[in-house]
């Protein structure tokens, strides 16, 4: 499935169209997946699709391009377009037209009204049916980027509540940031992001060294480091949810410590701790028998439950992240140059716009609340940024060092803390 995920976005299907697909494939038995799958997905050729748009301030210029007829009884304006599901149709249809009216007219054309009160023909049930963009964070609409920023801080303070002397730091970074949420096209969001992160980076130590090496150290390290928070707190999040949806008669938690908040470093080590625990099993703390219903739980309970016993689990697992983000910010290094050097976003850009923009959320995020708990003079000390990452690198490097050491200890709490895995719970969220 994970596979077929990659391919069906570099075939340039929507990923707001894979979230519908996908909760609807949960749904169907194993027999009639297959023929399900070739029904859902196009991937030799485009799909025809009638849009309806009620909306009257296109302009006459977007109607233009857009090829659009005024039905005067619907009070709709109507046109087709082709593509892999109805949402890519669409969306490659109107950004298409953009960039054609932004290539003779240098005022802001971009019209976020578009993307609301869409509708699209069903072939299959020969109704209209609507079409949400904004409520699907789709990044190409600037009012519906979701800002990771103020969603991972706010479990701690929000933004606003800050000292301007601690955002001060780390100014021009967080402009980039806000500015790429709110930039028209996705390309200038995007390249935005990416000078939003290389301002942020600090401990730049060799002079010659090209910046995606100085990236790769600082992001894949510190990013990693929160690997086995984020796994954890996932299931943690999906089993609160499915039990309050279901109604489970028992609440599970933590037996050392029932209040345990995962969100702080204490707290995730307790919960760490009881989802690792290879003792419950066939207890009345198991919580099997009210997940085996829920196949998407279940598994991720059991991938962690049967496979995390000793710190070197731990230990793999941080290793295979850092390997995978050094990976990640490979491709997402390469479409900045594509945008750069050809004007060219690719296929799979809007997949990695999301992936950026919750990598450089999360790095300020956690630059933030370090500054925070730090007093120190600028002009005496080092730089701010330096301070960070050498924070940050040097907390991955003390983990991964004690989690080898101690390699061959069962997963517990005393072991989980001191090893520092949890110390920036920002990360592992």
């Amino acid at each position: 499935m994970k596979a077929l995920v990659a391919f069906a976005l570099h075939s340039d299907h929507s990923i707001i169209f894979l979230k519908i697909s996908f909760k609807g494939l949960i749904k169907d038995s194993p027999d009639i997946l297959v023929e399900q799958l070739s029904k859902i997905f196009s991937f030799d050729q485009n799909r025809d699709y009638q849009f309806s748009i009620s909306n009257n301030n296109l302009g006459s210029d977007l109607q233009k391009q857009l090829g659009v007829q005024y039905d005067p009884a619907s009070k709709t304006y109507n046109f087709s377009a082709s593509g892999k599901d109805a949402y890519s149709a669409f969306r490659n249809k109107v950004t298409t037209a953009l960039r054609k009216l932004g290539v003779k007219n240098s005022k802001n054309i971009n019209n976020d009204e578009i993307w609301d009160n869409v509708s699209f023909l069903n072939d299959s049930t020969r109704q209209l049916k609507s079409l949400s963009f904004r409520n699907d964070s789709d990044p190409i609409i600037p009012l519906a980027r979701i800002n990771t920023l103020e969603q991972s801080l706010e479990k701690y303070k929000k933004l606003q509540d800050f000292e301007d002397e601690t955002l001060g730091k780390i100014e021009e970074s967080l402009y980039l940031y806000h500015l790429a949420l709110s930039v028209p096209t996705i390309e200038n969001s995007y390249i935005l992001l990416w000078t939003s992160l290389e301002s942020l980076m600090g401990l730049r130590t060799k002079e010659k060294e090209a910046d995606i090496f100085t990236i790769k150290e600082n992001v894949s390290s510190t990013l990693a480091l929160g690997a086995i928070g984020r796994r954890v707190n996932a299931t943690i999040q999906r089993m609160k949810t499915t039990a309050n949806a279901n109604s489970w008669p028992k609440k599970y938690t933590p037996r050392d410590d029932k209040s345990a908040i995962e969100f702080e470093a204490i707290g995730l080590c307790h919960w760490i701790s009881w989802i690792t625990d290879q003792n419950i099993a066939n207890s009345p703390d198991d919580p099997y028998k009210d997940m085996e219903s829920e196949p998407l739980l279940c598994k991720q309970y059991l991938d962690i439950n049967q496979n995390w016993k000793k710190l070197n689990d731990l230990h793999s697992v941080i290793t295979l992240s850092h390997k995978n983000l050094d990976y990640q910010l490979d491709r997402l290094y390469q479409t900045r140059n594509r945008i750069v050097h050809s004007g060219r976003f690719g296929r799979s850009g809007n997949y990695l716009w999301i992936h950026l923009e919750w990598y450089v959320a999360k790095l300020l995020a956690v630059s933030i609340l370090i500054l925070d708990n730090l007093s120190f003079d600028l002009e005496l000390d080092a730089n701010p940024r330096d301070i960070v990452f050498g924070c940050l690198r040097g907390q991955y490097q003390s983990s991964m060092d004690y989690l080898e050491r101690h390699k061959d200890k069962i997963i517990n709490f005393d072991d989980l803390l001191s090893s520092g895995i949890t110390r920036f719970p920002v990360l592992c969220f």
